[in-house]
């Protein structure tokens, strides 16, 4: 028989224990496809140009310029050896077939699953990929663009990971140097305290 003062010892309510936050998405290894040729027929009887430039500067400031540099030669060289992996600065990207007016140039991105090499410009449904990773150097006329517009046109890109950094902490909310999305996930990051994303 159960022993009854067992019972009346146990406590009225059970705190339900804490739940954990969900796990980061890890990268998984994609199969690399081969680039569709651009077309040239229908649904288009004429052919679309796509410039290789918008006329915008490339950056604001020394600041800003010397940080796209430095970030873009850094990627490089980690993925040097990597026959899958196209790292590209101030690139822009085509995501709208057929409507050369649907681009722009991410300061920075990386892209899996597609090789290596100059290309005069980014095409979404040529490359069969979007970007995984990508990182806007913020400045006090691009900070707010930045933080809102691209990084919902980026989400809708597919892109893994999105990173808006800050070089002189001063042009973005509570003076940080960094924030970064995962999805719908938002983290503020610091020096000392940056970890490598999904697109790794």
């Amino acid at each position: 028989m159960p022993d009854r003062k067992a019972y009346q010892a146990l406590p009225a309510v059970v705190e339900p224990l804490p739940v954990p936050p969900p796990p980061r998405p890890e990268w998984r290894p994609e199969p690399r496809l081969e680039r569709r040729p651009a077309r040239l027929g229908p649904p288009w009887p004429w052919v679309v140009e796509y410039p290789d430039e918008d006329g915008e500067p490339m950056a604001d400031n020394e600041w800003q310029g010397w940080t796209m540099d430095a970030i873009f030669h850094a990627l490089k060289g980690r993925f040097k050896s990597d026959p899958d992996v196209h790292v590209a600065k101030d690139l822009l990207v085509y995501y709208d077939e057929g409507n050369p007016n649907q681009a722009l140039a991410p300061d920075v991105f990386v892209t899996r699953g597609v090789a290596p090499g100059l290309r005069s410009s980014y095409r979404i449904w040529e490359e069969r990929r979007p970007p995984a990773f990508v990182l806007e150097v913020a400045s006090r006329s691009t900070a707010k663009k930045d933080a809102t517009e691209k990084k919902d046109l980026y989400a809708r890109w597919g892109v893994r990971e999105y990173w808006l950094f800050d070089p002189r902490a001063g042009c973005m909310s509570r003076g940080c140097k960094a924030s970064c999305w995962w999805g719908a996930t938002t983290a503020i990051c610091r020096p000392g305290s940056w970890r490598a994303g999904a697109w790794r």
